[in-house]
């Protein structure tokens, strides 16, 4: 009896195969569809973030040199204002914040503070005194406002008809002076910047005064100290300070302070050497002998100043300009017979 191997016939089914495929093909249909329809399911390939670099701009006060991080003082006017220094002033507000301070002979020899402010706004500023025959032309300098108490019809109508000057005196200024009742008067008039500088006056930002550099000249020579040879009483020592770079004032041993108790100081110590044919009628105009103190140093040269229109230039013997130390200034308008005595 013989066996016949059978082997199994597998029998492929169409419809499964074809089943199959339109299933993968719907898939895929409802997965393109689904990302066409909702872009969130798109895969966006990121980009790599743009790094910019911004410079930050350097902004200077135009009477300090300084950096203003606020940039207040290219937004408003200079505010210069009338100072008294007679012993009964004394001691004065506001004036270790003055951008500069001018400092005048005035009658009996004695002398009085023409203090400008820009890039600081002090509390109060006194005690505030009369206008002086010298003190537009100083003034025109930087233009602005003056402020002062009062002062002799010739030189109040002078200051007030001064081109490019705001001048205002008590009346004038309003709330921008107040008197202090516990000082006696004509010593208790003070200015109140905050307001003054509301009052308007240009240009704006004012003039600057002075060229500034951080490096000295190279033809100066030590001065550790020296003394301005003004009338007993007015004579002040400048001494230098190494720790911080700057000329302090006293008179002989006793600190010149404020009414806070701050001992003036300030970087540049100009002292000019001008003419005064009458009392309190200095001449800042022509040219004349300069000597400039900084970081602890002098260079004597001369100033120029033609005309009313621009500040002095100072250049030093060989015709150099000479620069000051950013920071504060103080002028010294000395006769060409006051004697500065200057310690190495």
């Amino acid at each position: 009896m013989s066996f016949k191997s059978r082997t199994p016939v597998y029998r492929k089914k169409p419809f499964v195969i074809v089943g199959a495929m339109a299933i993968v093909i719907a898939l895929v249909g409802v997965i393109l569809f689904s990302t066409q329809s909702d872009p969130s399911k798109v895969a966006v390939k990121k980009k790599s973030p743009v790094t910019t670099t911004t410079e930050k701009k350097i902004v200077l006060a135009p009477l300090t040199g300084l950096e203003d991080p606020t940039g207040d003082s290219r937004e408003r006017p200079a505010v210069a204002i009338k100072i008294g220094n007679n012993p009964e002033a004394r001691p004065q507000a506001g004036i270790t914040e003055a951008d500069i301070v001018y400092e005048e002979i005035v009658e009996g020899g004695i002398t009085r503070y023409l203090a400008i402010f820009n890039s600081t706004v002090p509390e109060r500023v006194g005690p505030v005194r009369s206008v002086r025959g010298m003190d537009p032309n100083i003034a025109l300098n930087w233009g602005g406002i003056f402020a002062y108490s009062g002062g002799a019809a010739k030189n109040e109508a002078k200051i007030k008809s001064t081109k490019g000057i705001l001048a205002l005196n008590e009346t004038a200024a309003g709330s921008g002076m107040k008197r202090d009742s516990s000082r006696g008067a004509p010593n208790n008039l003070y200015a109140i910047p905050s307001v003054l500088y509301t009052k308007g006056g240009t240009p704006v930002p004012p003039i600057a005064q002075f060229v500034y550099s951080p490096k000295p000249s190279l033809l100066a020579d030590p001065a550790s100290s020296f003394i301005v040879g003004f009338k007993s009483g007015f004579a002040c020592t400048w001494k230098y300070d190494v720790a911080t770079s700057k000329y302090l004032r006293s008179y002989t041993s006793n600190p010149v302070v404020d009414q806070k108790g701050k001992q003036v100081a300030a970087e540049n110590v100009v002292v000019q050497f001008i003419s005064y044919p009458s009392e309190s009628e200095g001449i800042t105009t022509g040219s004349g002998n300069v000597w400039i103190f900084r970081n602890g140093k002098v260079v004597k040269g001369t100033w120029e100043r033609p005309t009313t229109e621009a500040p002095a230039t100072f250049k030093d013997a060989e015709g150099n300009i000479l620069s000051l130390q950013p920071g504060q200034t103080w002028v010294e308008l000395a006769s060409t017979s006051t004697v500065v005595t200057v310690t190495p």
